[in-house]
């Protein structure tokens, strides 16, 4: 679903901008373009992880499976 990439661009663009430790760090004394693209591609990691603990957790899935049943079901109705 166009959920999914939409959440890592904006998750990813969080923490590229926010920089969080490990990220300020590597920006701050990593100098040059190793830096910078460093800085982002631990954006990148820290943002696949966020996401793969988000997807794997329980709750997470009961709400996008209830989710899905629930916009079915209007479609099924929709459609009828």
């Amino acid at each position: 679903s166009w959920f999914s990439p939409v959440l890592a661009f904006v998750l990813f663009r969080v923490l590229d901008i926010w920089k969080p430790w490990p990220i300020s760090w590597c920006d701050e004394h990593i100098s040059g373009g190793a830096g910078i693209m460093l800085d982002d591609v631990l954006a990148g990691l820290f943002t696949c992880i966020a996401l793969n603990f988000l997807w794997r957790s329980e709750w997470t899935q009961k709400i996008f499976f209830y989710g899905v049943h629930v916009v079915e079901s209007w479609w099924k109705a929709f459609l009828a």
